[in-house]
């Protein structure tokens, strides 16, 4: 490795050790999501109150129910009857999953549902509606069960979507076990999201309210509502309550378990199912890399795998810097091959061979370039010449006139080999 990525390298290294010591010492913020499954430990998680139900509940078995709702319903052979814990800020009970609830509520079990929101199936089958108020200070809200026998007797909470109630009317079979109250600064604030036809009708149940004058029904603010229901079904219990952020470590830790023991002491004495399914902040891992990525952890561990990838295919992309061998062309020859065979000829001084040669060379010439054999070299064939090669005619008759005198010469001498090269080189240009 050389010194440069030896550089890259320790600052990258750096880098990351910093990122992590950052990451580690740094405060984790709060998670303020609703979440209410038995393992969320955050505010509104549902670890603590389950981790207390084994000492709420010493002479009852507590399952846990990890299958769908709807299945566990509708498959559930057994003839002993049990108490069904459902706790999520949203459960739409649609109407297979509402007629599965109350057919097994009917058989004589249990059912404890705390929810914001349950859907307008089972709202209509049981003649009411879950509402929720509206303030423009929130400062919360107080809850009360309808025994006496608890202290105190209201219990505060400031955080989560709190102001749900239940409006019933004279035909809801229901018994109120509990209240949702206003803070008395926030009387005027209370903006209900209720009409003004379902306000003519008692939301407690108790009375009708026909004789009250349209004008203070405007101006009455709704001072408490009813949280906790009681409906007898067929054999069995429906437990409604509307308010399940009561129910979150926040407020398990906060002093307010005295309320979630009271809610859960009107469950029987009987085997406590736990749903774990329709639940906001369950965890839907389809893939390992969703899962990998859904864990601090193991999503930097990811992230830093990933990064160091691209570094080493960015460093090792570079071409390897090595020596590069110097390769010696091959040398041309032809120019020192052609030097010696001449120098061969000028040591044996063999002119006459040499003018033979010189002029069997250009005759050769004169055949393939312009067509001129040996056996036409007359008046015509020069004046053809002449016009071909754009020499003079007089100076092509003059070559061809010294040619034939020195080819009679029986010794030519080496001025004769001179002046013959000097007469043939404007034939090759």
């Amino acid at each position: 490795m050389s010194k440069a990525n030896k550089i890259i390298v320790a600052l990258f290294g750096l880098a990351v050790l910093g990122i992590l010591i950052a990451e580690i010492a740094r405060p984790q913020p709060i998670n303020w999501r609703a979440d209410f499954t038995r393992a969320g430990k955050g505010p509104f998680g549902c670890f603590v109150m389950y981790s207390e139900l084994p000492g709420l509940f010493s002479n009852r078995d507590i399952e846990p129910i990890g299958q769908d709702l709807y299945y566990w319903l509708t498959h559930r052979d057994t003839v002993n009857n049990s108490s069904l814990v459902v706790i999520n800020n949203q459960t739409n009970f649609d109407p297979a999953l509402t007629r599965a609830l109350l057919a097994h509520v009917s058989k004589g079990n249990t059912a404890f549902v705390s929810s914001a929101y349950i859907g307008p199936t089972l709202e209509d089958t049981l003649n009411l509606r879950l509402q929720t108020g509206y303030s423009l200070i929130e400062q919360g809200i107080e809850l009360e069960l309808a025994y006496d026998g608890f202290s105190p007797d209201r219990f505060k909470y400031t955080k989560g979507y709190l102001r749900n109630y239940f409006e019933l009317t004279d035909s809801t079979n229901a018994e109120v076990l509990g209240w949702l109250h206003l803070p008395e600064e926030e009387e005027s604030d209370w903006e209900g999201d209720t009409d003004l036809d379902s306000l003519l009708t008692d939301p407690f149940g108790d009375e009708s309210l026909d004789e009250v004058e349209l004008s203070e029904l405007e101006s009455a603010p709704l001072l408490e509502a009813p949280n906790f229901l009681r409906i007898p079904f067929g054999q069995g219990t429906l437990l409604l309550h509307s308010t399940p952020y009561a129910f979150g470590n926040y407020y398990m830790l906060g002093g307010n378990e005295a309320y979630v023991a009271g809610v859960l002491s009107y469950l029987e004495d009987q085997t406590i199912y736990w749903d774990n399914n329709l639940k906001s902040g369950r965890r839907v891992v389809d893939s390992p890399l969703r899962f990998v990525l859904s864990q601090a952890p193991l999503r930097w561990a990811y992230y830093i795998l990933i990064i160091t990838l691209l570094l080493f295919v960015l460093v090792r992309s570079r071409r390897v810097q090595r020596i590069i061998p110097v390769v010696t062309p091959l040398e041309n020859t032809s120019i020192a091959y052609t030097q010696t065979v001449g120098d061969l000829y000028f040591e044996q001084r063999d002119y006459a061979d040499i003018i033979a040669k010189r002029l069997s060379y250009f005759r050769e010439m004169l055949h393939s370039r312009f067509g001129i054999t040996r056996q036409r070299e007359g008046d015509e064939a020069l004046e053809r010449l002449a016009h071909k090669s754009g020499l003079d005619p007089e100076y092509i008759a003059q070559t061809f006139a010294f040619i034939h005198q020195v080819e009679k010469k029986k010794y030519p001498d080496n001025n004769d080999l001179i002046k013959l090269h000097e007469l043939l080189k404007p034939f090759n240009s």
